[in-house]
Formats: C-alpha cells, structure tokens, sequence
C-alpha cells in the first residue's frame, strides 16, 4: 500500500473479528513504530501487547463506565497498552523541563509512535481504535506498572468486521492557517 493512500483509508475500527492477529504482524508494526521522531531522540514510547483474555478483560473493566469501550477492548483479539516512560520527553537530563509544555510531549511522542504503528497494522488488513478514557492507576496495578510509565492510551486490534465510513474532513482552508 503506498503511503498516503494508507493515511487516507485508515479508520478507527471498533469491531473485529475472532481472529488473532500473528505475533509476527505485531512485531512487524512495532518496528516500524521505533520510527517516530521523538523529543530530543529519547524515544520514550513503549507498548505492551495484552493477548491473554483474562487480562485484557479486567483491564475493560477499567474504563470508567464507558460500557461500548469495554465491549470493543472485549472484542478485540488483542490490546496493546501504549506506555510512556515518564519524566524524559520534554526534559533536560538533569529532571529539569526544557520546554513550558512539560510532560505534554511524553503523550505527544507517544502519539507519533502510536500512528505508525496503526498506519503499519492498517498495511497488514488488522484495524485498531484509540481508546483515552480510563483508571490508568487501575490498570497499571492489574500490569504490575511502577511509577516509571504512564500510560497514553489503549489500543485494541484485530481484523474487522466491516468497513468504517469516513467522516467528512475539514477543508484545506479550514485546516491551515497562512498568516
């Protein structure tokens, strides 16, 4: 799949089959995820995959009442959990913030390296959605996660089930700003 015909058709897919997504379609994605630019090239981003029905159950009780997002994460073949290393994006090595924005560029670093990944799985046919709404202290208990990490979101994948529409999209005039 060219490139910009992957960013264009991958949606956010909420249903998914049975099927297991291979390790080796993971591990694929992943090294393409180690691609992402990152703050000052500390390349904080860290993922864990959750195969294990039982886990990933308990963790979909950890959504905070949002019942669909425990039905998808329950659906889902498999959860990989993005994780942060905390206090080095945004930071001087010393602790000190390099930047007013401080901890924003852990989720932001994060994000780029949670985007390839999609756009990488999205080549392999396996859809995936973010999900942003949840304990974090909860299920870094169920992970055996310390202080370390902070988790930036959750990620269930699989093959889907069908199509997802594409939403409409701002226009380019609505989108860039040219002063």
């Amino acid at each position: 799949m060219e490139l910009l015909e992957g960013i264009r058709t991958r949606r956010s897919i909420r249903k998914f089959k049975d099927t297991p997504v291979p390790r080796d379609v993971v591990l694929k994605a992943v090294d393409s995820a180690k691609y992402y630019p990152s703050w000052k090239n500390t390349e904080t981003a860290r993922f864990m995959l959750i195969e294990n029905k039982d886990l990933k159950r308990k963790i979909a009780d950890c959504v905070l009442g949002f019942t669909h997002n425990t039905e998808i994460i329950n659906n889902a073949p498999s959860l990989i959990v993005v994780l942060t290393i905390k206090g080095r994006s945004g930071y001087e090595r010393d602790g000190r913030p390099t930047t007013s924005k401080g901890s924003h560029f852990e989720s932001f670093d994060a994000g780029l390296a949670t985007q390839n990944l999609m756009l990488s799985l999205h080549n392999e046919g396996v859809g995936s959605v973010v999900l942003g709404i949840y304990d974090e202290e909860k299920i870094k208990a169920l992970l055996d996660l310390d202080d370390t990490y902070s988790i930036s979101c959750l990620l269930p994948i699989g093959y889907k089930v069908e199509d997802a529409i594409c939403p409409a999209r701002h226009t380019n005039e609505e989108f860039l700003i040219i002063k």
